[in-house]
């Protein structure tokens, strides 16, 4: 949540941007869920619905020229030749924020690393890990969303969902229960690939996860596997049709830096009368865990 000088100041950055900027950015952070109906308001949904200052930032929308033009009209003299991410950190100085240098902060919207830049400390290993899945559950959903054929092309994130970020033998169950329960299973990148997407193009879903340590949690074993359970609200043209869980096992990806491809995964969708934010309790938590069968067994022990 943006407070105190962040939200002041990205509020003066957010001022010059155009007002059709403005909406794209909103339709992006918020995946289109909340409604605008003019720039004050869209200005007001961004404020309110960035998880950070870094993460509003990082955004494709924030170029690196705005960004600079900010620091010279605050006074603050930084190198013309500097990266976006240089300029960033000049931004969050100025503000008196804090980042951590083993994050990268290249656009939010282009990228599909989800990990630290450097190897982390053993202290910093929890939030870490937590910053890994939730950076993974806000970059799967976007994209995910983007095939919706409601979602605005000039809202979406870069890159094309399909089966290359998954591994071959991957597999996913898909349960239901609206209110009968119904399971369908797939195997294979393609198949898994194909399927969720026609979640999104088909049955026309948008999916809003709750991107907080109350609906993300992550847990790793010694083996390499991170274990990712998200939880969020499911939609269907601006109508909120219910809850949903999902569990990714992730492996890191040997030839690509700081990629994870998803090995195993599993969705429930269930169709209820949502009045407040999904929350992941401890029973979902191990319903979900149980899904990985023996991958999981570390980290139970």
């Amino acid at each position: 949540m943006l407070v105190g000088k962040e939200k002041e100041g990205c509020f003066r950055l957010l001022g010059k941007l155009t007002t059709e900027e403005i909406l794209s950015l909103k339709n992006t952070i918020t995946n289109r869920l909340i409604a605008s109906e003019n720039r004050d308001e869209a200005v007001k949904a961004i404020l309110e619905y960035s998880e950070s200052a870094v993460e509003l930032l990082r955004r494709k929308k924030m170029r690196r020229d705005l960004l600079f033009q900010y620091l010279a009209d605050c006074n603050v003299v930084v190198p013309v030749n500097a990266e976006k991410s240089e300029l960033i950190r000049h931004v969050l100085e100025f503000w008196g924020s804090s980042v951590s240098s083993n994050y990268d902060l290249v656009d939010a919207d282009s990228t599909t690393r989800v990990v630290a830049a450097a190897a982390p400390s053993p202290e910093q290993s929890k939030p870490t890990m937590q910053q890994l899945g939730e950076t993974f559950a806000r970059w799967f959903y976007q994209l995910l969303n983007t095939e919706n054929p409601s979602c605005d092309p000039a809202s979406a994130v870069e890159g094309t969902f399909g089966p290359h970020h998954f591994w071959e033998n991957c597999t996913l169950k898909v349960v239901t229960c609206t209110p009968d329960k119904a399971e369908e299973s797939y195997e294979g990148n393609v198949l898994v690939a194909q399927r969720l997407q026609a979640l999104a193009r088909e049955e026309q879903l948008l999916f809003n996860p709750n991107i907080s340590t109350d609906g993300v949690q992550v847990q790793s074993n010694p083996h390499g596997l991170v274990i990712v359970m998200v939880c969020g609200t499911v939609h269907q043209h601006n109508h909120c049709l219910g809850v949903f869980e999902q569990v990714f096992g992730l492996i890191s990806d040997p030839l690509n830096e700081n990629t994870w491809k998803v090995k195993v995964t599993q969705l429930h969708l269930s169709s209820s009368r949502v009045t407040a934010l999904p929350r992941l309790s401890d029973d979902s938590a191990r319903e979900l865990l149980s899904v990985m069968g023996p991958m999981s067994v570390a980290l139970r022990s």
